[in-house]
C-alpha cells in the first residue's frame, strides 16, 4: 500500500501464492476490497457485452447483486466453495461468476478462480473508465461486512440450532443451501457451522460498519442466551435422572451378589447374575460421572482439596480394580518415600478409574496394564498406560471433548457415551493439572496428568 503511494502509481494488483485471488490497492493506499473484486470485474462485463447470470456464494457481498440486477441481469447464490459456485454457473449458464475472497471465475476461458484473468479483465475496465481508482470504487454499492463466532459445547446439534434460526426468521428470504442465510431488506446475516470446531460462524453485511457489527452481535448474543438455556436445562436432566437412578442401581447389586452367593458357579445363573452386576457397576460409574461432571462445571468450589498420601490413593484404587477387573493384570510402580499430593481424593481415585477401565476395554485380557506415580519437576505425575489397540492419530486432539466420537468411536465409548475421559480432564484441570493422551512406540494408549504438589488454589 506504501510503495503505491511512494510511486505514485494508478493502481496496486496483489495475489495470493497459488494466484487464485485477486484484490487491488487505490492510488491512495487504501485497499480496494476483495470482496469488490469480482463486483468491479462483474460490472464491466455485464456493462461491455450485455446483460447475463452471475453467481457468487452466499457469504459474499450483496453489492455483485445489486450490480447485476442495475445491467438487467440476474443473480444466483450458491454455497460457500468454488466447486459448487461453478455447478451454479454451468446450471444458470453465468457469464462470470466467483467468490467475495477475490476469486474471479470467467467462463469463455476457464471454469476455475484465476487471478491473471480477473486483472485483465479489472484492467481492460478501468482503461475505458478515465477516472482514478477512488472514483470507481464509489460508484459501486457501498456495503460493510462483519465476521463473528458462538462458541458451541459438543453436545449441542449444530444442525438443530441453525434450523431453529431458520424457523425464528421465517418470514424473511431464508436461504439454508449452506448452513442459514437470511437476507433483510438493508442487511444479511448468514451463519455457518465448522467442520473442524464446535462452533457457528456469523457474517453479516449492511450499509454501514457498525450496522455490520451489530447484527452479528444481536444475533451471537440471541443464540448464546438460548443455548445457555438450553444447556443449563440439559445438564439438569441428565443430573436430575443421575441422582434418581442411584438407588434403584444399588439395589439391583446388592440383589445380584446375593443370587451370586445362593448359587453354584456352574448354574447359568450365576453368569447371568454377574453379568447384571457389571452392567449395573457400568451404569453407576456412569451416573456418578455425570453427578460429577455436571458440579464442576456448575461450581469448581464442589473439590475438596487436603494432603492426600499417593501410597494411600493407589490402594483404594487397585482394591476397586481387583472387584471391577478380576484376574487382569495391573503393574504398579509407585515412589518408596512418603508424597502427600493436595486433591480430592473422592475424584481423583474415579479418575483412575476411569482411566483404568478405558485401559481394560482396550486391551486384550492377557496383556499388561502399567499404573505408576513419580515426582516430575513439583507435580505428581500419574501415567495409565496398555498395550491395546491405540488412539487414532487423528483424534488425539479431541479425546478429551465431551461425546466427541470417530469411526473408530471415542476412547472411553465402547460401553456408553463417552463421559469418561471428559471427566478426567475437568476435574484434572479443576485441579490445577493437566492431561495428555498419546500412543506408545511399541503400541497401546498412554494417559497422562500432573497435579501440583502445592495447593495455590488459595494464592
Amino acid at each position: 500500500c506504501a510503495a503505491v503511494v511512494r510511486e505514485k502509481a494508478d493502481l496496486g494488483v496483489v495475489v495470493d501464492p497459488d494466484v487464485d485471488r485477486l484484490a487491488f490497492i487505490m492510488e491512495n493506499g487504501v485497499m480496494f476490497g476483495e470482496e469488490y473484486t469480482l463486483v468491479a470485474v462483474s460490472k464491466y462485463i455485464l456493462s461491455t457485452y450485455g446483460a447475463g447470470a452471475t453467481v457468487s456464494n452466499l457469504s459474499s457481498s450483496r453489492a455483485l447483486r445489486d450490480v447485476t440486477e442495475a445491467l438487467g441481469g440476474s443473480y444466483t447464490a450458491a454455497a460457500v466453495g468454488e466447486v459448487n459456485v461453478v455447478t451454479k454457473m454451468k446450471e444458470v449458464g453465468a457469464v462470470i461468476g466467483g467468490e467475495g475472497n477475490g476469486g474471479v471465475i470467467y467462463p469463455e476461458l476457464h471454469y476455475g478462480r484465476d487471478a491473471l484473468v480477473g486483472i485483465a479483465l479489472f484492467l481492460s475496465w478501468f482503461a475505458g473508465m478515465n477516472k482514478t481508482m477512488t472514483e470507481l470504487r464509489a460508484e459501486l454499492p457501498a456495503y460493510f461486512a462483519s465476521k463473528n463466532k458462538i462458541e458451541l459445547t459438543p453436545a449441542i446439534d449444530v444442525d438443530k440450532v441453525l434450523l431453529e434460526m431458520k424457523s425464528r426468521y421465517a418470514n424473511e428470504n431464508v436461504t439454508d443451501i449452506d448452513g442459514v442465510k437470511i437476507d433483510f431488506a438493508e442487511n444479511w446475516v448468514h451463519l455457518r457451522k465448522s467442520n473442524t470446531e464446535p462452533i457457528i460462524r456469523i457474517y453479516t453485511e449492511a450499509k454501514s460498519q457498525a450496522e455490520a457489527d451489530t447484527l452479528a452481535e444481536r444475533l451471537g448474543a440471541l443464540r448464546k442466551v438460548e443455548l445457555a438455556r438450553t444447556d443449563r436445562l440439559q445438564k439438569e436432566l441428565i443430573a436430575n435422572i443421575s441422582h434418581d437412578l442411584r438407588t434403584p442401581l444399588s439395589g439391583i447389586m446388592g440383589t445380584s451378589e446375593m443370587i451370586m452367593r445362593m448359587t453354584d458357579k456352574a448354574d447359568d445363573r450365576y453368569e447371568l447374575a454377574q453379568e447384571i452386576i457389571d452392567d449395573a457397576e457400568w451404569l453407576h460409574s456412569l451416573m456418578e460421572n455425570i453427578l460429577n461432571l455436571t458440579r464442576l462445571e456448575d461450581n469448581r468450589n464442589y473439590i475438596q482439596k487436603q494432603p492426600e498420601a499417593i501410597e494411600e490413593i493407589i490402594a483404594v484404587v487397585l482394591e476397586r480394580f481387583e472387584k471391577r477387573a478380576p484376574g487382569r493384570e495391573l503393574k504398579v510402580s509407585i515412589p518408596n518415600e512418603l508424597m502427600l499430593v493436595p486433591m480430592d481424593a473422592k475424584l481423583i481415585i474415579q479418575v483412575l478409574i476411569n482411566l483404568l477401565d478405558n485401559a481394560v476395554k482396550h486391551t486384550e485380557p492377557e496383556n499388561e496394564i502399567q499404573l505408576s506415580v513419580t515426582h516430575n519437576d513439583g507435580s505428581a505425575c500419574f501415567t495409565v498406560a496398555d498395550k491395546g489397540s491405540g488412539i487414532l492419530e487423528k483424534d488425539l486432539p479431541y479425546i478429551f471433548q465431551l461425546y466427541y466420537t470417530s469411526s473408530k468411536g471415542s476412547a472411553d465409548s465402547q460401553k456408553g457415551m463417552g463421559l469418561g475421559l471428559t471427566f478426567c480432564n475437568t476435574v484434572v484441570k479443576a485441579h490445577g493439572g493437566n492431561i495428555t493422551a498419546s500412543n506408545h512406540p511399541e503400541g497401546g494408549a498412554v494417559f497422562t496428568f500432573n497435579l501440583p504438589m502445592e495447593d495455590k488454589s488459595n494464592e
